[in-house]
């Protein structure tokens, strides 16, 4: 069902370890429809031993709030697609038969409050603000979904920059899922290469990913394609 492409020899070297995996779930990416969570649970559940998913509850608010939503409807809108792609993963994970005691379905916001995010997400904050080329990489993703919100119309500037936010939010997670979820080695998993964990992963910038985490690539083989559009 799935093509896997580790970025790295030490990353090829923790996903055959098999021991935990983090799958993060975005509301608004149609890509996870719950055939498809299905079957990269069931997938996951072949190759780890642990399989954690994190839904980026809190950071959605901030491309809400970048689109003019009022503060009170962007936090009820984000609670409210966080609980429906929570309950789609649970389905997902019920139909792929994976035990309950190896799946847990995190929110962003249950990790936000530990001192390990925090302290990751103010050195995120700082390094993207003086790194002109990682601050570009990241603005043009925001600028991407805040067009497909606004029908292809050009969002502002500032717009742009409130947008960044959420990448900036979940970031912390791709620098050291272990230290964050107290195991002992992590693979990151995402249906794509994304420009600015490239430029992070390779040593391009301040930030470092742990020794302990992998990022590996996990696509739909043209079999999957057709079963995740089901």
């Amino acid at each position: 069902m799935f093509a896997v492409e580790p970025l790295t020899d030490n990353c090829r070297r923790i996903l055959d370890q098999g021991e935990h995996v983090l799958i993060g779930v975005s509301p608004r990416n149609s890509y996870f429809t719950e055939a498809r969570i299905t079957e990269l649970l069931r997938w996951s559940a072949k190759s780890f031993r642990l399989i954690d998913v994190v839904i980026p509850d809190f950071a959605e608010v901030e491309t809400w709030l970048a689109l003019g939503y009022p503060d009170t409807k962007a936090h009820r809108k984000t609670r409210s697609k966080a609980a429906h792609i929570r309950n789609r993963v649970i389905r997902a994970g019920d139909a792929a038969a994976v035990p309950a005691s190896r799946l847990r379905v995190l929110l962003l916001s249950d990790l936000a409050a530990r001192p390990d995010y925090q302290s990751a997400l103010r050195r995120c904050e700082e390094t993207v603000a003086q790194d002109a080329v990682l601050r570009e990489m990241c603005l043009r993703p925001a600028r991407h979904a805040l067009r497909c919100h606004l029908n292809g119309s050009e969002p502002t500037p500032a717009q742009v920059d409130r947008a960044m936010r959420y990448i900036i939010a979940e970031m912390p997670l791709m620098l050291d899922v272990p230290g964050m979820l107290d195991v002992d080695h992590s693979t990151l998993i995402y249906h794509q290469r994304l420009e600015f964990i490239d430029w992070i992963f390779f040593g391009n910038t301040s930030l470092r990913m742990s020794e302990r985490q992998a990022y590996v690539v996990v696509r739909p083989t043209e079999t999957g394609e057709a079963q995740g559009r089901k």
